[in-house]
């Protein structure tokens, strides 16, 4: 077995790279490889199956999946080693060239016809190193195309009863050519029709001196000629040439022995038409020409196409025209893949230029890649023949293969995140929500290259990597955060952050998380969200507190938490002689439900406040609501001065609740010693549902204690009086007696 002598999956470190190949048998029957009508046979070698004496004409080998342990993997070189260079020309430059994959030497004459530096199509090159090169002759050129070669391009030639239609090269004689003793000349070729009297290869002139020519004939079949005195004339029992196809020809000839004829790798029968057929080749002076005979005449010209003709002054072995007609027909060719996941599921295989119609050949060998740069790779072998003769072991033959990958400072991996310990968004209920506290962010980091770690955490309401606003940046992941180690590249490790959420707005909440190992990994998001809430909700009351009630009052309480968690509980309580100053310390606090009913007379206040789901909780509110059932009633309204003085002017605001419609007399009465209030006047502001307001201005002197608003109803109790007792003082508060009040 020819290939590198390593272990299954051995892996081999020098310069930053890493070698892994497939060499032995157990790496080609690998539980991960697939085989489709190919085998590995005991040297470990993959061929194409066969049954019956005959292979399969192609078949592939795919082979196990290569894990380079890290998402930046580059998978940089790939290499392989059959047992020849198939499909392609023969190597150039004789002993000088690649000896290793066919053996040159003696070769005097090569023409690959595949317009190579410094050819034309005037011109073509021989590439054996003795400069043999060939130029058009006659009226027209052979036309070189690589749509009708063989290998890569090759010229066909237009056979014509016509000397002035015909074409073929000239190549000059040379004392490489004139070859004496030994030769071995092969070719492929493939004819337009059954030839007749076709000379594709001559070193001669007609009328002088053969050196030696190659003629087909359909009636005498396939000849080699020389003239030594006389013509020597080898030929095979029929032509057996198959028009439209390529097939490939070899003559052997050592002097003193008669020649050889091979078609297809294989030996044919001949025998000696004319002469001895042991003669030495005799040398001559003329040209050696390609695509026609020697006397360049309609009588030998040539129609078809030729490739790779090859001349040596030596005799080629059996094995040697086995190789070389091999090389022809059998061919192996290679695709290859980067994946991110380990199944490589959904990519495709591709050959040069990232092309799935393309494919990396012999000569391509070795391949510097151009794939992505991923944790994983797979190749893919495709095996081809087109003589499926097992007796001519007609088949590629895969030794070994290496694939080189080099793992780049890549960005560590952040994989998971939590929130909480919630991972996904369904487990969110009202609870969730945080207020003015931690949420703890959880991710899970792997970094091959085990270098030490950054990382930034963003919040934002979308998912969208990369956006958001910064909760910490560019804070070091240490053992702290990180379960007591900073090893990242055996398991991936989880690491711990406390947000705390005081200050941000209402919402809900992605977690974006991004680590730096001196390459940056993108954002990674959450795909569970965290809801807060740090607004306290608002409650509100339907009380108008500047219109006092008439009667039985039912107060409604609501609570509003915008994007908040969501209301909680409200609490209310009532002070049954509030007098506009609600008094506390006389509240019993109750769940407020669906209304508060008041009843009894009074002048009621109702103070209240609520909880969101979060506990945020409101400013504590009061509405106040005067309830009487007597034919009337007043309060004083001193809702819009300042507790404790009123100053030396202020607004009195009186409420009257009058049946009937009757209107009161005011006056003003000083008690005794009291300095009368001077100035005061009563005006009618406004009358709602039954309600009479009257709004007076006073004027007092700074010394002014008491005073007395009486009031009569005329009409209803011309003696009724109704005394209020008013002080401007340190403390503001109203008395009232009389029965009906």
């Amino acid at each position: 077995m020819i290939g590198f002598l390593f272990g299954l999956f051995l892996v081999a470190s020098f310069a930053g790279a890493t070698v892994v190949t497939d060499t032995s048998y157990a790496d080609f029957t690998n539980a991960g490889v697939t085989l489709n009508n190919v085998t590995v046979n005991a040297g470990g070698d993959v061929v194409l199956s066969s049954s019956g004496g005959v292979y399969n004409s192609s078949g592939t080998f795919t082979s196990k999946i290569f894990d380079g342990g890290n998402a930046a993997t580059s998978w940089s070189n790939f290499n392989w080693t059959p047992d020849g260079n198939y499909r392609q020309p023969l190597p150039d430059d004789g002993c000088n060239g690649n000896i290793t994959d066919y053996n040159m030497c003696g070769n005097v004459f090569l023409m690959h016809f595949d317009n190579g530096s410094g050819e034309s199509s005037t011109l073509v090159k021989d590439w054996s190193g003795y400069g043999n090169n060939g130029s058009c002759s006659g009226s027209t050129c052979g036309t070189i195309s690589s749509t009708s070669s063989f290998l890569r391009s090759s010229p066909t030639f237009v056979g014509s009863t016509n000397v002035s239609l015909m074409d073929w090269y000239s190549v000059p004689s040379s004392s490489s050519l004139n070859i004496t003793t030994d030769i071995t000349i092969s070719f492929w070729i493939k004819f337009t029709s059954t030839p007749y009297y076709s000379e594709p290869i001559d070193k001669g002139d007609f009328g002088s001196a053969e050196n030696y020519c190659i003629r087909f004939d359909s009636a005498s079949g396939i000849e080699f000629l020389w003239a030594n005195g006389g013509w020597q004339q080898y030929t095979t029992s029929a032509a057996n040439v198959t028009p439209g196809t390529w097939e490939h020809y070899t003559l052997i000839y050592h002097a003193g022995s008669l020649p050889t004829w091979y078609k297809n790798g294989a030996a044919i029968s001949a025998s000696c038409a004319s002469g001895s057929c042991t003669a030495a080749l005799v040398t001559n002076s003329a040209a050696l020409a390609i695509g026609s005979g020697r006397d360049y005449s309609w009588a030998s010209s040539f129609s078809g196409a030729l490739d790779e003709v090859a001349i040596w002054n030596k005799t080629l072995s059996v094995g040697d025209v086995l190789k070389m007609y091999r090389r022809g027909v059998v061919d192996l060719n290679f695709q290859v893949r980067s994946c991110a996941s380990s199944d490589c599921a959904g990519v495709s295989f591709v050959g040069p230029g990232g092309s799935v119609s393309s494919y990396f050949t012999s000569a391509s060998r070795p391949v510097v890649l151009s794939v992505s740069n991923n944790r994983y790779f797979q190749y893919k072998a495709f095996f081809y023949t087109s003589d499926t003769s097992v007796a001519k072991l007609m088949t590629p033959d895969l030794n070994d293969v290496s694939i080189t990958y080099v793992v780049l400072n890549s960005a560590a991996d952040v994989n998971v995140v939590k929130l909480d310990g919630n991972l996904l968004a369904n487990n969110i209920s009202k609870r969730s929500y945080v207020r003015d506290g931690n949420v703890t962010v959880d991710f899970n980091v792997f970094d091959a290259e085990n270098d030490g770690l950054t990382f930034d955490l963003n919040f934002s309401s979308s998912a969208s990597q990369g956006s958001g606003s910064s909760i910490v940046s560019g804070m070091v992941l240490d053992a702290g955060l990180c379960g007591g180690s900073t090893t990242w590249n055996v398991v991936p490790r989880t690491c711990s952050y406390d947000w705390n959420v005081f200050g941000v707005g209402d919402g809900n909440y992605y977690v974006l998380v991004k680590v730096n190992d001196g390459s940056s990994s993108t954002f990674k998001a959450s795909s569970y969200y965290s809801l807060v809430d740090n607004t306290v909700p608002t409650i509100l009351s339907d009380v108008n507190n500047s219109v006092f009630q008439k009667s039985d009052a039912n107060v409604r309480l609501s609570c509003s938490d915008g994007l908040g968690s969501g209301c909680g509980s409200v609490f209310y309580c009532l002070d049954s002689n509030a007098s506009n100053d609600f008094n506390v310390g006389v509240c019993s606090w109750q769940t407020y439900s669906n209304g508060i009913s008041i009843s009894s007379d009074g002048n009621w206040g109702v103070s209240f406040f609520g909880f969101d789901d979060v506990n945020n909780r409101s400013v504590t509110s009061t509405s106040f609501v005067l309830v009487g059932s007597h034919a009337w009633v007043r309060a004083l309204d001193l809702s819009d001065r300042p507790r404790g003085f009123f100053g030396v002017n202020g607004v009195v605001r009186v409420a009257v609740d009058v049946n009937g419609g009757f209107v009161p007399d005011f006056n003003v009465i000083a008690p005794s010693g009291v300095v009368k209030a001077s100035g005061l006047s009563f005006v009618l502001q406004s009358v709602n549902n039954g309600v009479s307001t009257f709004v007076y201005d006073f004027n007092l002197d700074s010394n002014v204690g008491w005073f007395d608003v009486r009031c009569t109803v005329a009409g209803l109790l011309s003696a009724f009086v109704c005394h209020t007792f008013v002080r401007f003082s340190n403390i503001i508060f109203a008395s009232c007696y009389n029965t009906f009040c």
